[in-house]
């Protein structure tokens, strides 16, 4: 191998250095939820995104979590899929009109207790 190409591969190399900064601490983290709340005004739009594999039932499941938690949700209105490039993963998208922050977190919970989603955002 070249000299050339080993030098472009080594600096392709991310390393860990043990003096950089750490992670948000719970401070820090609190600070960022109160900050994104304050911003969040109620009732409002809100669209969250199950991505799951592409099974028959998968947009079913997600439609009737979404119905049980927000009565006003009107499937053909407020519900889009869309299929990844080979078709094996399906992401459904909802809208909502959230009441609350903890409507939001209860849907989210339900959500994430589907076996065959992949994510919840």
């Amino acid at each position: 191998m070249s000299e050339e190409k080993l030098t472009a591969q080594k600096e392709d190399v991310v390393s860990i250095d043990s003096a950089a900064e750490p992670a948000a601490g719970p401070r820090e983290l609190r600070s960022a939820v109160e900050e994104a709340e304050a911003v969040m005004k109620f009732p409002m739009e809100f669209p969250i995104t199950v991505m799951g594999l592409n099974d028959p039932g998968f947009p079913k499941e997600v439609a009737a979590i979404t119905k049980a938690h927000f009565e006003d949700f009107d499937e053909a209105k407020d519900m889009r899929l869309t299929y990844s490039r080979t078709r094996k993963y399906v992401s459904v998208m909802v809208t909502v009109t959230a009441q609350s922050r903890e409507q939001l977190d209860s849907v989210y919970l339900a959500y994430n207790a589907l076996p065959t989603k992949k994510f919840v955002l």
